[in-house]
């Protein structure tokens, strides 16, 4: 009898994968018969397996996690194919359909998904826990000296860097702007102002000062990955895998080019990834790490750099130290005194620094993109129901009239770039009495352009490009110009293959650069530390916070928003995958 239901499960599951969604709705998908025979013995054969298993929190957990990402997955290709969710209910067919693609893609993944975790379960136990603590500075001075070199041709290639509009923005802001802005970062930019305009007077040129900072700017990348490549070998011994691990940190394109593009996004993700090592170090041995004043330095570091280099770090920064008072209950004056200097400084840059710096603060326009996408979306879906009283009230905050007409769902800069900021500042109120008036009226439309505003960030299928290429310029800045000092034929064949096919549909391939893949992965670290490693879940957390704090971003799949989670995901898959005897 039990034979018989997973064979019918099984057969409801393949049915779901026979349609493939298209802009009429669900097209009958072409395949040979003995594929979908294949996949239906499979689920089958796992199915029976899962019910001879006798841990049911294996179970539970392979199941939740496979309700979330079919959930992620089915809601991901609406969006990719039809820009909307609410075709979903329009007949009863296309509503059933859509209910046997979910329930196909919940048995694919939970099939694949309890395998993983009773692989992972049952392979031999490691001897004990991490006894080696401290770094070993001769290996990191050994790893930092081979990064080094691997990231030299690249430098060579780029001088005096890669820099992109934000980057022509941000270096302009720097240094011809009297009053520094905080449209970028502050910080940054006063770290940019004081490297280029001495070397500019020095040497009367800025194009040396652009290769000084990306020289900088490889120099810290490649010391942090050291220290975390030696972290992780802490927890793998395998000559195999540790040689892979480095030749990622070494060779993949988005490291060696990252390192010497002028963007914001990467000192903030090396700050990222040094806050993990900091909590990765606090999981393994939190007597070591609280009772140690260099490691809470560091903590403390980097909790303060993360807002400084980005706005939305911010998040991180108020959210970690609360959770580290429940997982560290016996180091709450540690954690409270490391989050109260945090605090003071955070302060004390907004408080004081700014007012003498005359920093301008950023814009509302910026922040409030999301609110500002989801009520273009409701206008353009709805405009002839909305009274020309609240038409009005939302045309006299931008400088277009009717400016729900741009409305772009994966882009909000076709509106919020024309949001007129000292018009909101005189009735804030009125902004979101607006906002929620039309949220009550239309939820399915300010759902829709949230989703849409951010699949990219948990669709795995879903391509945009990683990274621009060569000093692009808005505006002519002093000398600054590409002017490469030497063409290694390697590295010129993967600039150009990367830069003219980054989004080219090879099989696998795309999921290297995939950011809902790679949040997919965390997403799966965090069920296993829930199941089996409960003292590493802590290290999922700085990754799902970093993960929130992009979501109102005003681009749907930046790479760079989320790069911090791509280079602190061979820690978090060596840190909380093994298995140890005591554990």
């Amino acid at each position: 009898m039990f034979i018989a239901a997973a064979i019918l499960i099984s057969f409801l599951a393949v049915r779901g994968f026979r349609f493939d969604i298209t802009h009429k709705g669900f097209e009958l998908a072409n395949a040979e018969s003995f594929i979908w025979l294949l996949l239906m013995l499979f689920f089958v054969w796992v199915i029976i397996r899962s019910s001879k298993e006798t841990d049911k929190r294996l179970k539970t957990y392979s199941a939740l996690f496979s309700l979330l990402i079919a959930l992620f997955y089915c809601l991901g290709i609406s969006f990719e194919k039809r820009e909307s969710i609410r075709w979903i209910w329009e007949s009863r067919s296309t509503l059933l359909n859509y209910l046997n693609l979910f329930f196909s893609h919940f048995v694919l993944y939970y099939c694949c998904s309890f395998l993983l975790f009773q692989f992972l379960r049952d392979r031999p136990s490691e001897s004990g826990t991490n006894e080696r603590e401290t770094y070993s500075k001769k290996k990191v001075l050994l790893y930092w000296g081979l990064l080094f070199i691997a990231y030299i041709p690249w430098y060579l290639y780029c001088y005096p860097a890669n820099m992109t509009y934000d980057s022509a923005a941000q270096v302009y802001d720097a240094i011809h702007v009297e009053n520094l802005s905080d449209h970028h970062s502050a910080f940054l930019d006063l770290v940019l102002r004081c490297i280029l305009l001495p070397v500019e007077k020095l040497t009367g040129s800025l194009q040396i000062g652009i290769g000084i900072c990306s020289f900088l700017q490889m120099l810290l990348m490649t010391i942090v990955f050291a220290l975390c490549f030696e972290r992780i070998t802490h927890y793998i011994k395998h000559p195999f895998l540790k040689g892979l691990i480095f030749a990622w940190f070494a060779l993949y394109p988005g490291n060696t080019l990252f390192s010497v593009t002028i963007w914001k996004d990467i000192p903030f993700s090396l700050c990222f990834l040094g806050l993990l090592l900091c909590v990765d170090s606090a999981a393994e041995n939190e007597k070591r790490f609280f009772h140690s004043k260099k490691s809470l330095f560091w903590l403390i570091f980097t909790l303060v750099f993360l807002p400084l280099t980005r706005h939305n770090g911010l998040l991180i920064t108020i959210l970690l130290p609360i959770f580290f008072l429940f997982r560290f209950r016996s180091f709450k004056r540690q954690i409270l005194t490391a989050a109260v200097i945090t605090c003071a400084v955070l302060c004390i840059w907004n408080y004081l620094l700014y007012p003498l710096l005359n920093v301008k603060k950023v814009g509302s326009g910026l922040i409030l993109s999301l609110l500002q996408q989801q009520m273009a979306r409701t206008i353009s879906e709805h405009y002839e129901e909305i009274s020309s009283e609240d038409l009005a009230l939302f045309d006299s905050w931008y400088d277009i009239p009717e400016i729900w007409r741009e409305y772009t769902g994966t882009f909000a800069d076709p509106v919020k770039n024309h949001f007129i900021q000292s018009q909101y500042q005189q009735d804030p109120k009125a902004f979101f009495k607006l906002w929620l008036k039309l949220a009550g009226k239309y939820p399915v439309s300010y759902l829709e352009a949230a989703l849409h505003n951010t699949y990219g960030y948990w669709f795995p299928e879903t391509q945009y490009w990683t990274t621009f290429y060569g000093v692009i310029l808005g505006q002519q800045i002093g000398d600054i110009h590409a002017a490469p000092i030497y063409k290694s034929v390697i590295v010129d064949k993967i600039y150009n293959w990367h830069a003219y096919h980054q989004d080219l549909k090879i099989p696998l391939l795309p999921l290297l650069f995939s950011r809902g893949a790679c949040w997919w992965v965390w997403l799966f670290c965090g069920f296993w530390c829930l199941y089996q490693n409960r003292k590493k879940f802590i290290l999922f957390l700085p990754g799902l916070f970093l993960w929130l704090s992009i979501l109102p971003s005003p681009v749907y799949n930046e790479y760079r928003y989320v790069y911090g989670l791509f280079i602190g995901l061979p820690l978090l898959l060596a840190a909380s995958l093994r298995k140890c005897a005591k554990e």
